[in-house]
């Protein structure tokens, strides 16, 4: 054998040498990767079971199992804001701060903590800064007609009833179908003396939902208050059709007549209609502040 040979075969070793290297490496990145899965895959049945939780009203057995998730994955901005969110559940604030500030800290771009943490302002009536935080939220979930609604409603709160209109609107638009935040933009259409905004948008609140009284009314109202009255009316005794129960829309609907004069009228359907409570009268009243009747509410 020549040195040639022998440089030939420590060149073969070193081949195969690098081959079973390259071998073992792979297999130990497989391993890892198998091992990420498993532990990913673990994080999220416990994340389920702990949601499970939560809808049973187990509430300290979710903390704890969004505790062993978080041991699992520590840095996942999700799982501190479930915790979070658990903690808000059981009025625990400095825990639920403590949760959805880290959370916010690992994922600065995830709208859910900034959201939930708004919650916790609301709650204790920090408004700016609740406002501050639906904002950020908003504004990292443009598309979400949910956060917009947030947003809107802290702004309402605050008594900025331009912007509030403004982020309704486009909460509204975002999700054409959900028939509540049109309601809210009509609210606030009608406090801006929009009324034929609000007109407009409550009757597509009705087609949307058509079974709900309490939208029904509200678009009397509105209707009432534009000189509408027949359409009112009719808009009153379909909402007595939907709850032939409830005394407060007999009322509401006697006392259109006397609005109108129509005493014989009133005094007819008054009598058919049942007692009221504290909570009609109040109700009454608001509805006939919206009819522009005043003069006419209820003692």
């Amino acid at each position: 054998m020549n040195e040639f040979d022998i440089f030939s075969d420590m060149d073969r070793f070193q081949q195969e040498r690098f081959k079973e290297l390259e071998r073992i490496q792979a297999e130990d990145e497989q391993l890892r990767d198998e091992e990420a899965d498993l532990k990913a895959e673990t994080a999220y049945l416990r994340m389920r079971l702990a949601d499970a939780y939560i809808k049973e009203g187990k509430h300290s057995k979710a903390i704890a199992e969004y505790k062993k998730i978080i041991k699992i994955e520590p840095q996942n901005a999700m799982f501190q804001t479930r915790l979070g969110d658990a903690y808000i559940i059981i009025e625990e604030y400095p825990a639920a701060l403590k949760a959805l500030k880290k959370a916010i800290e690992l994922d600065p771009k995830l709208p859910d903590p900034r959201s939930s943490l708004a919650d916790i302002y609301m709650r204790h009536g920090q408004l700016l800064d609740a406002n501050k935080q639906y904002k950020l939220a908003a504004n990292l979930a443009s598309e979400s007609a949910y956060y917009q609604y947030l947003y809107g409603e802290s702004l309402y709160k605050l008594g900025k009833l331009t912007e509030a209109k403004r982020a309704m609107k486009k909460a509204s638009n975002l999700s054409k179908d959900v028939p509540y935040y049109r309601f809210r933009l009509a609210t606030i259409m009608m406090l801006t003396n929009d009324k034929k905004s609000a007109y407009r948008m409550l009757k597509n609140v009705v087609k949307l939902a058509p079974y709900d009284d309490y939208y029904v009314v509200r678009f009397a109202g509105v209707a009432i208050s534009l000189g509408l009255n027949k359409e009112g009316g009719a808009a009153i005794k379909k909402a007595m059709e939907i709850r032939p129960h409830n005394n407060a829309y007999k009322h509401l609907y006697a006392l259109l007549f006397l609005f109108n004069d129509d005493r014989k009228n009133y005094e007819k359907l008054i009598k058919q209609a049942g007692k009221i409570d504290e909570y009609d009268r109040i109700f009454i009243n608001e509805r006939l502040k919206e009819w522009g009747t005043a003069d006419k509410t209820l003692d």
